[in-house]
């Protein structure tokens, strides 16, 4: 079993109790453990169809398709245990305002999906939920498009962030990121950039002095008990390594060095030099867990 499996039945098991062992989605034939049985997906489904109208348009139509069967073959995504965008559903549906699956332009790359978004109190929050994916391997053979980019933030003085890149062919090329000279090996800095570079084109493009948050929300497997203990040591040491490399890298200086690569090398948005420093400015990025995330963002905020 790997630790992917393994961490959804630990979250099944956290959930349900003892009964964890004995349900599973059916489909063709096969038994999918570590997702939620079919009669309670269907309610799940059928209640956030009712209740929660604007998020099941959202996860219905976004582009991970997360409520439908894939192929006829693959039980739809969210119903996994380990599903980010089930983990984010769940701790934001009742957040007055708050709207899943917020797609933002680029300019470099096409589309970023951002996974959550809430206005509040003149201050921008953007959600990006991580469950079972560190736990997957990681591959950072990257499209050429963001070769340029890559570069401009590898010269940059100011900033502590370094992108060492080999052309692979005409289309691709494999980057080794480093934070303060480390190697990031777990967290997905690729598609972090991506949504800075969403996050930045939208500023500079309908300029404001509110604030900018980034919430990075990983579900931290500490808080629950693993259902294979030989498989512990190696979830918390893949969930540790996360954790590290994210302190590592400096996501003010980098959302800076984008915001100025968009604004000098793009000509991005209308905004005057003084408005895009304090859109570089106005940027904070936080890591939370699943706990730490429900006071970040209460109702009471």
């Amino acid at each position: 079993m790997n630790i992917a499996k393994t961490l959804d039945l630990s979250i099944k098991k956290a959930e349900i109790g003892e009964a964890y062992a004995d349900t599973f989605y059916a489909l063709n034939d096969r038994r999918y453990e570590n997702y939620i049985d079919n009669a309670s997906w269907n309610a799940f489904v059928n209640e956030m169809k009712t209740n929660y109208p604007s998020a099941y348009q959202a996860y219905g139509e976004g582009s991970g398709d997360e409520l439908g069967i894939k192929k006829n073959y693959f039980p739809p995504k969210m119903a996994s245990y380990g599903s980010s965008s089930r983990m984010l559903y769940l701790l934001s549906r009742d957040i007055h305002g708050f709207r899943f699956e917020k797609k933002l332009p680029t300019t470099v790359g096409g589309i970023a999906n951002t996974d959550g978004y809430l206005h509040r109190n003149s201050t921008h929050y953007y959600i990006e939920a991580k469950c079972r994916e560190p736990y997957s391997p990681r591959s950072y053979v990257i499209d050429r498009k963001y070769e340029e980019l890559y570069a401009y933030l590898d010269r940059e003085p100011n900033l502590d962030f370094n992108c060492k890149i080999t052309v692979l062919d005409e289309r691709k090329m494999s980057v080794l990121f480093l934070a303060k000279n480390k190697e990031l090996t777990r967290f997905d800095i690729k598609q972090m950039i991506c949504h800075m570079l969403g996050i930045a084109t939208d500023k500079l493009n309908h300029p404001t002095n509110e604030k900018t948050v980034f919430l990075y929300l990983l579900y931290n497997p500490n808080q629950i008990e693993i259902v294979n203990r030989n498989d512990r040591t190696k979830i918390l040491s893949v969930y540790e390594t996360e954790v590290s490399e994210c302190e590592k890298i400096p996501f003010e200086d980098l959302y800076r060095a984008i915001t100025q690569y968009l604004f000098r090398k793009k000509e991005i948005g209308t905004a005057t030099e003084h408005e895009m420093n304090q859109i570089s400015n106005n940027f904070t990025f936080i890591h939370c867990d699943q706990s730490s995330y429900s006071r970040l963002l209460s109702n009471k905020t």
